[in-house]
């Protein structure tokens, strides 16, 4: 199934509806994750968010993609937390490190999905996990047609 997804933009809101999920927003937002125009890898600090996902429980994932990991951000915490990947943003191939992430998903049970870019692969991380585990995707760029391979533009599709 494919979710549709529409925008609406007026000149004080915009609103953004994806299958059952409706999103809203206006010019005077206020930031709920990162420290405005400041990056890094501090837990507070964010380098490229890429894809977000929200939880039953209102805890926001996001896809850290400059920092190399995924953070979560409780409601009304100023900090976040790694889930996935390493917390000092260090990249690398092996299962406990992502390289570029670029979009997030979560289960019912708190496992941490990952399109890990530069890698090629979907690596699911169980809750309280410090390894990955490969889900899709070989982790090789041009991998033979037999192969499961993934391009580096892989992304979920939020339903």
């Amino acid at each position: 199934m494919i979710a549709s997804t529409t925008m609406t933009m007026t000149s004080s809101s915009s609103t953004v509806s994806s299958g059952n999920m409706q999103y809203q927003w206006n010019s005077t937002g206020k930031t709920v994750a990162g420290v405005g125009v400041i990056a890094g890898i501090s837990p507070n600090l964010l380098t490229y968010p890429c894809g977000i996902v929200l939880d039953a429980s209102n805890t926001l994932y996001i896809a850290d993609s400059g920092s190399h990991r995924v953070q979560s951000w409780l409601f009304g915490a100023s900090s976040g937390t790694t889930v996935a990947g390493q917390s000092n943003g260090a990249t690398g191939t092996a299962f406990n490190f992502l390289s570029t992430p670029n979009d997030v998903a979560v289960d019912t049970n708190g496992n941490v999905y990952v399109v890990d870019t530069y890698n090629h692969r979907v690596v699911r991380w169980n809750v309280s996990a410090t390894v990955g585990t490969l889900v899709a995707g070989t982790g090789k760029e041009n991998s033979s047609a037999s192969e499961n391979r993934l391009s580096s533009t892989t992304q979920f599709q939020h339903l």
